[in-house]
């Protein structure tokens, strides 16, 4: 394959990468976020326990 064809390429599969990387970052932010609520759920789990 040559050059211009495998550059012409990966433009391509870059741009359609693009919302498919914004989705990655979303769905990261989101498990970061669910991970934060299972960290205070937890804590207050055990709080409830020892009452």
């Amino acid at each position: 394959m040559d050059e211009q064809k495998r550059d012409r390429l990966k433009g391509i599969l870059d741009e359609e990468m693009k919302p498919v990387q914004t989705q990655l970052a979303t769905v990261e932010k989101e498990i970061k976020e669910l991970k934060e609520q299972q960290s205070e759920l937890i804590s207050l789990i055990k709080e409830l326990v020892k009452k």
